[in-house]
């Protein structure tokens, strides 16, 4: 029997009836897909999750919870570790060092610690810490009156 005595489908379906196709898959291939499932949804916008733990940590940007508070200003916190990180205020603790080679970068990386804005909106008031966010800030007062809804007639 000659190849081209068998139709197209004849040969699709011989080769996938072979012993290649009825082997079992490879574990790292289930393990590549149970990490891409993420089963755990949530009720209020639909984003899913791979853990409950995350669903849980995620569904208190809806209700609002803040269950973590610190203990010397009272202040209440949604995640642990941003209370962790907020208790530094008090202890003075500085896990972490800031090195840099130009001055311009250090002054400028040092408001975030200080909380120094010196950049202000004429317009809403609101602070920056570097000028070029509050030239980007300012595109969207601009982008405001030029919308016909915005302007006052």
């Amino acid at each position: 029997v000659k190849e081209e005595d068998f139709s197209d489908q004849q040969l699709y379906d011989q080769g996938r009836n072979s012993s290649l196709d009825h082997e079992e898959p490879e574990p790292l291939q289930i393990k590549e897909e149970q990490q891409n499932e993420k089963p755990f949804e949530c009720l209020s916008c639909g984003k899913s999750f791979t853990s409950k733990s995350d669903l849980d940590k995620h569904n208190r940007i809806h209700t609002g919870e803040k269950p973590f508070t610190c203990t010397i200003c009272k202040k209440n916190f949604s995640e642990k570790g941003n209370l962790t990180s907020h208790m530094r205020i008090h202890t003075g603790e500085k896990p972490f060092s800031c090195n840099f080679t130009e001055k311009d970068s250090l002054t400028s990386h040092m408001r975030i610690h200080t909380f120094g804005n010196p950049f202000s909106c004429t317009i809403c008031k609101k602070n920056f810490t570097e000028k070029s966010s509050l030239t980007l800030h300012a595109i969207y007062h601009s982008s405001l009156r030029s919308c016909s809804l915005h302007t006052t007639q």
